[in-house]
């Protein structure tokens, strides 16, 4: 017992550090308990790039404006007609992070960007 609250007595002075990721923490931990996450942290990957992956689908991309090349919004009445200083076209991707992993909360995620056209 009083190596276990010598060791977490140890990480917590570790847990304050700049220099010390939480990742490390957990490294730490788990290889002091011998706790295999390879597969945990495999599915962590995978999940947060099928939500990364989500935000530029085209069925959740909306399209918010066009700015000119000193960033003033630009009004596009005509679809057919380009303005002559059309610079960037602005994109809003809203995701609901749960649709691509159960096990993250019910929350709705807006990611806005902006393309520069040719």
């Amino acid at each position: 017992m009083l190596i276990a609250k010598l060791f977490f007595h140890q990480i917590l002075s570790f847990s304050d550090s700049s220099s010390v990721s939480f990742n490390d923490l957990i490294s730490i931990v788990a290889s002091y308990f011998d706790i295999n996450t390879g597969s945990a942290e495999r599915e962590a990957e995978s999940a947060a790039q099928s939500i990364s992956r989500s935000f530029f689908q085209v069925s959740n991309l909306i399209g918010v404006t066009f700015y000119d090349t000193l960033g003033k919004t630009i009004e596009v009445p005509n679809n057919a007609f380009r303005p002559a200083d059309v610079t960037y076209f602005t994109f809003r991707s809203n995701v609901s992070a749960n649709t691509d992993d159960c096990r993250v909360p019910k929350k709705s995620l807006t990611l806005e960007f902006s393309l520069r056209l040719p």
